[in-house]
């Protein structure tokens, strides 16, 4: 069969279009070739005569990376206790209480973990703390920042009225640790785990409602972890 790029047929118009199509196109693939070698040599001399590489700044995070080690600037990290609109973070209430977080203005929060805290003597995992199995439950949601509407609801219309009951959000980073005095329960909800954050901007709030009297346990809080980004 003859060589489309070496034969010119006099006589066949649309084969000589063809033919000078693909002659066009390997010509592109080669200039591409050239360009993208030189830019990687070029990038290489760089850092090899570099003290440190280059940092990697990404634009919407302050993150980069020196010398394999991944950093984050202090004021684009989120440590934070839920709390009320009055600004507790005491979670051992005696009514309906809403603890909630929502990023500060023009930030958007990467949620990626939440922990919860419980304190109290003889936990057992048919109980919440030391009380016994609570009659509405706890419930995790993230809420509309205008109107609490429900956005998304973690617990998909259950709620949390028992310590077995964090492994719904945690799975088995949820457990109780015996001490000599109160016991402590111990939740940590990787929400990162999904292979994603959870993308919380300043219209939507991260909330727990409390909805029963937990007076008598000791100790009761949470603390939602993440990222800070520019909106």
């Amino acid at each position: 069969m003859p060589d489309i790029l070496t034969t010119t047929p006099q006589d066949d118009t649309v084969a000589k279009q063809i033919r000078d199509l693909l002659i066009t196109a390997r010509s592109q693939d080669e200039v591409r070739s050239a360009s993208l070698g030189r830019i990687v040599e070029q990038l290489d001399a760089a850092a090899a005569e570099a003290e440190f590489p280059p940092h990697q700044i990404q634009d919407v995070t302050g993150a980069g990376n020196i010398r394999g080690v991944d950093y984050m600037p202090a004021e684009n990290l989120l440590y934070q206790k839920l709390r009320t609109a009055a600004g507790s973070s005491n979670m051992v209430v005696t009514t309906t209480t809403q603890f909630s977080y929502t990023p500060p203005s023009g930030k958007i929060a990467l949620v990626s973990r939440v922990l919860f805290d419980i304190i109290d003597g003889a936990m057992q995992v048919d109980k919440f703390g030391g009380l016994a199995a609570l009659s509405n439950g706890v419930k995790v949601e993230i809420l509309d920042g205008q109107d609490d509407s429900v956005i998304l609801d973690f617990l998909d219309g259950s709620t949390i009225k028992s310590n077995f009951d964090f492994s719904h959000v945690a799975g088995v980073d949820a457990f109780v640790e015996p001490t000599a005095g109160d016991d402590e329960l111990l939740v940590r909800w990787s929400i990162s785990k999904t292979g994603v954050h959870l993308y919380l901007p300043l219209t939507r709030k991260f909330a727990v409602t409390i909805q029963d009297n937990l007076t008598g346990i000791a100790h009761f809080d949470a603390t939602i972890q993440g990222i800070l980004v520019d909106s």
